[in-house]
């Protein structure tokens, strides 16, 4: 959790991701609510987007699942876990121990993307890596 939440942290930082933590993890294609959809003369500002199911950055936002809570005491948990992280990252006591890494990906999958980056560690069943300097460069 404490890598993920620095892969964020580290997109916020970045130039060609978001500068908000929200914006950072809600990245990714939008679909309208068939409600305000079927209404044309609809402001902009009442109209209702849903992420698209399994096309955003970051998985567990675009899951599909509920996100009510079943488990409060494991909520509370996580919850107390990324205020202290926030604040320790915040006020410079945070070690960076991916090594700025804005990309992870579990390690039973091999997406393509990753043979362009710059592998920097394993933590559990995920891989973090890093945008590739020579690669950026040579992209460009």
């Amino acid at each position: 959790m404490l890598a993920v939440s620095l892969v964020v942290m580290n997109r916020v930082k970045a130039n060609h991701y978001p500068d908000d933590v929200c914006d950072v993890v809600r990245q990714g294609p939008m679909r309208e609510s068939w409600k305000t959809r079927q209404n044309p003369d609809l402001p902009k500002f009442q109209r209702v987007f849903y992420p698209v199911k399994h096309r955003c950055q970051f998985s567990w936002y675009c899951d599909g699942k509920a996100d009510t809570v079943y488990n409060k005491e494991k909520w509370e948990y996580i919850y107390n876990l990324a205020h202290a992280f926030l604040f320790k990252y915040t006020y410079g006591h945070f070690d960076d121990f991916t090594k700025g890494a804005i990309y992870y990906h579990a390690d039973y999958v091999n997406p393509k993307w990753a043979k362009r980056k710059d592998y920097v560690v394993q933590i559990g069943a995920h891989m973090f890596y890093r945008e590739n300097p020579e690669i950026v460069v040579a992209n460009r």
